[in-house]
């Protein structure tokens, strides 16, 4: 694909259809990509944490894992609604990006990062007061961390990919060129201005939140059956995936000849976590009992599938983690207990009984 005479490689106001987008290729993941690549927006998705899109690679890519289309994931702070909904920031606009600008280079942001990271509670002893500056550093923080996660997923789930999950391509990164003139293109200040990002094998397919409206019936146990495979391929490698939902599984037709038709992959890594170097068995194995990855996606599709299509979707679960359940001996004496299903007990503390 030839460049356009004007790109607009800038996006100072969002992505858009057409857009071409000059990427620098980072070091976190080995790829056989150019230094830099430009690839042009075909279709954009969602933007919650990070903006998603469907981009086409701009002139000759010599790389033979880069198909003519491949899906970019940017984690931009400025677009990442879910992220500033969630924390109560209001949608971007030019001023605040000034006013970042300007205390990127007075060098308060660097200040202002120091303290959130060292002091404890800084952030919830401090947000309400926080300015638009240190909203927006905030956010680029809070990205940077989830990007170096997802990356980090990816890396050690390397032999999984193309299988169960995307292939990575690159990791990647946009920069965002100053809107103030005063501050130079090449000021090392100018780090928290680049937005990161990876480039990920396109896989053509649907959620299965949408199982029941593009897939046959017969396909839907091994559909699911899948999808739980994908789950305990993370527990095999010490992550836990905090953001296991329907909506974050891929079902795509498979072209080669098989026994299953359709083939799925898990997306989305960046709420995942590694088990801690010091994390006992107990408290990782807890862990993944209390947050039961296998019930949040087989639970919720068994629900939907028999509500609204009357299917009778098999699930048991492997018990994998049952035996690092809560047990009231580790809970004060006012400990309640709550089954929620069988084999699956919460416990949790009770208000202390008023002594008025």
């Amino acid at each position: 694909m030839a460049i356009p005479d004007h790109p607009h490689t800038l996006p100072l106001d969002g992505y858009t259809l057409d857009q071409v987008l000059t990427l620098r290729v980072r070091p976190e993941h080995s790829s056989k990509l150019p230094p830099t690549i430009q690839v042009q927006v075909r279709q954009l998705h969602t933007r919650t944490l990070s903006c998603t899109m469907v981009v086409d690679p701009v002139g000759e890519v010599q790389s033979p894992n880069v198909e003519n289309t491949v899906f970019l994931k940017l984690f931009d702070r400025r677009f990442a609604e879910q992220l500033r909904q969630d924390n109560g920031i209001e949608k971007w606009t030019r001023a605040m990006e000034e006013a970042y600008l300007d205390a990127v280079k007075s060098g308060a942001i660097c200040s202002f990062l120091h303290d959130l990271h060292e002091i404890p509670k800084y952030k919830d002893d401090t947000e309400e007061d926080w300015d638009d500056a240190q909203n927006e550093a905030f956010l680029a923080d809070e990205l940077h961390g989830l990007y170096k996660t997802e990356v980090a997923v990816y890396n050690a789930l390397n032999q999984y990919q193309g299988r169960l999950i995307p292939t990575l391509l690159a990791a990647v990164e946009l920069d965002i060129a100053p809107a103030k003139p005063d501050i130079h293109p090449s000021a090392q200040d100018l780090e928290p201005c680049k937005v990161r990002g990876i480039l990920l094998q396109y896989i053509p397919g649907h959620s299965m939140k949408h199982l029941p409206d593009h897939f046959p019936r017969s396909s839907w146990q091994d559909i699911v059956d899948q999808a739980l495979l994908v789950v305990n391929v993370l527990g095999d490698h010490s992550i836990l995936n905090r953001d296991v939902r329907p909506e974050n599984f891929l079902i795509s037709k498979k072209t080669e000849v098989d026994i299953s038709r359709y083939q799925v992959f898990m997306i989305d890594f960046a709420l995942c976590r590694f088990r801690g170097r010091d994390e006992s068995d107990l408290e990782w194995g807890r862990a993944k009992h209390t947050k039961d990855e296998e019930g949040a996606i087989a639970l919720r599709m068994k629900k939907l599938l028999e509500k609204e299509h009357g299917f009778d979707l098999q699930y048991q679960d492997s018990m994998r983690y049952a035996k690092w359940a809560d047990t009231e001996d580790n809970f004060h004496h006012n400990a309640v207990r709550t089954e929620l299903r069988p084999g699956v007990v919460v416990y949790s503390l009770a208000k202390p009984k008023s002594t008025e």
